[in-house]
C-alpha cells in the first residue's frame, strides 16, 4: 500500500524525472518549482554575471532546487561549494573552499598565510584551473543558506565583511568567469552588511512559494499511484482538508502523508475522520515538525508576528483586519509579512492561517484552544 520511502521527508529532492541508483530505477521525486528552467537558461548566459539567490522560508525547498540547478550544471561548470554554518572567520571560509577546490583538481600547494594571503592564493588557483580547463569552463560557486554567515553571531563583523567582498569581487571583477547562486531564509532585511550590497541588489531573485493545488495533486498522487494505493485511498481523501493543513507546502505536505500512511496501516477497519484526525494528532507530534516550527517560532518570527499567530489560534485560527486595526498598527503590519511569507492568507474582512499544522501545533504547545 503506502509507500513510505518515496515521501522522503528531510531529504533534498533534485530529479525532475526518472532515475538509476545502484541498479535501481526510481521515479521523479522533484514537483512542481517551474522557475528552474528559467534558472538554468540565466546561468547558462555568458553575458552575465549576477548572482543567482534563491529566497525561501524554513523548510520551503531551497536546498532542492539549489541541488538541482547543481546537478544540471555540472558538466558545464566548474563546482565549487562550501559549508556556511560553523564558520567564524574568513579564513576558515577560505579553507572550507580550498578544499572543494582539491576535489576538483590535485594541487601539492596548501594554503597558507593571514586572510588576505589565503584569498589571494585561492583567486591565484581558481583562476588557473579555470584556464587550464577546456574552453575556460566558468566556475559554479553555490553556497546553501549564506545568511548563516551573514546572521553569525559569534563572527566579528569584520569577518562577515571579508567573505562578503569576497564574494563580490568573485562575481562582479575576477578574471576569470565565476556565476555565484546562493540561498536564503529571506532577502536580508535587516542585516546592514549585506542589504545594500550588489549581492543582494544585483542578484536574481528567485522566491520559493508554495504549491498550488493542482501541483500538490500531480506530486501527492504520484506517490500513492507508485505505492499502488490510490485507488484504495481516493474513497477516503479529502483534497480540501490536505491543502488546508499543509498549506501545499512540500515539506507539510510530506509529514501530514507520513502519518497518513502509517494511521492506514495501523487499522483493519477505517473511518474517514479518525483517519485525518489520527493522522493531525500524529503529526503534531512528530519529532521533525516540532523541531522546524520551534525553530521558526524562536528565531524566525518576530514578538508582534508571535502576537498576531497566537492570538489567531486562541480565536480558532481567524482574526478580522479591524481587529488588528484597532488594536495596533504594529499587529497589522506583522499580519501582512506573514502573509506575504505563505504563514496566513486574507480575504477582505478577515486573516486566516495558510499552514492549519502551524495553528494545531501552537494551540497544543500553548495550551490553547483549537476553536
Amino acid at each position: 500500500m503506502f509507500d513510505e520511502f518515496k515521501i522522503k521527508l528531510n531529504e533534498p529532492v533534485w530529479h525532475d524525472t526518472s532515475y538509476e541508483l545502484w541498479g535501481r530505477t526510481y521515479s521523479r521525486d522533484l514537483f512542481n518549482r517551474a522557475q528552474r528552467q528559467q534558472l538554468l537558461e540565466f546561468l547558462r548566459r555568458p553575458d552575465v554575471r549576477q548572482p543567482v539567490a534563491i529566497i525561501g522560508e524554513r523548510r520551503a525547498g531551497k536546498t532542492s532546487i539549489l541541488k538541482y540547478l547543481v546537478n544540471q550544471l555540472q558538466k558545464e561548470f566548474i563546482l565549487l561549494g562550501a559549508p556556511t554554518r560553523g564558520i567564524h572567520t574568513a579564513q576558515e571560509f577560505y579553507v572550507e573552499l580550498w578544499s572543494e577546490l582539491q576535489l576538483t583538481v590535485a594541487s601539492p600547494t596548501s594554503l597558507q598565510g593571514d586572510a588576505e594571503q589565503m584569498r589571494r592564493q585561492l583567486m591565484h588557483e581558481m583562476s588557473r584551473i579555470s584556464l587550464k580547463s577546456d574552453g575556460r569552463k566558468p566556475f559554479l560557486l553555490w553556497l546553501d543558506e549564506l545568511d548563516a554567515i551573514v546572521e553569525q553571531e559569534n563572527m566579528d563583523d569584520r569577518e562577515k565583511e571579508k567573505i562578503l567582498g569576497f564574494l563580490l569581487h568573485l562575481t562582479a571583477r575576477a578574471n576569470f568567469p565565476v556565476r555565484l547562486i546562493y540561498s536564503s531564509t529571506h532577502a536580508f532585511p535587516k542585516s546592514k552588511h549585506i542589504r545594500s550590497s550588489p549581492l543582494v541588489t544585483g542578484a536574481q531573485l528567485a522566491f520559493m512559494a508554495p504549491f498550488s493545488q493542482e501541483d500538490a495533486k500531480e506530486m501527492i498522487e504520484s506517490m500513492l499511484e507508485e505505492g499502488g494505493s490510490w485507488q484504495a485511498v481516493k474513497p477516503y481523501w479529502n483534497w480540501d482538508i490536505f491543502c488546508r493543513l499543509s498549506g501545499c507546502w512540500p515539506y507539510y505536505m510530506k509529514i501530514l502523508l507520513l502519518h497518513l500512511a502509517k494511521s492506514w496501516k495501523k487499522q483493519e477497519r477505517i473511518s474517514k475522520e479518525d483517519w485525518w484526525r489520527t493522522a493531525l494528532t500524529a503529526s503534531i507530534s512528530d519529532l521533525s515538525l516540532n523541531a522546524t516550527l520551534q525553530h521558526l517560532y524562536q528565531k524566525h518570527f518576530s514578538p508582534d508576528e508571535k502576537s498576531v499567530l497566537l492570538w489567531m489560534t486562541r480565536t480558532g485560527g481567524r482574526l478580522s483586519n479591524s481587529s488588528l486595526r484597532s488594536t495596533s498598527p504594529a499587529l497589522l503590519s506583522a499580519a501582512d509579512r506573514l502573509e506575504q511569507r505563505f504563514y496566513l492568507s486574507s480575504d477582505d474582512e478577515s486573516r486566516t492561517f495558510r499552514v492549519e499544522l502551524i495553528r494545531h501545533w501552537l494551540a497544543d504547545r500553548h495550551d490553547l484552544s483549537y476553536g
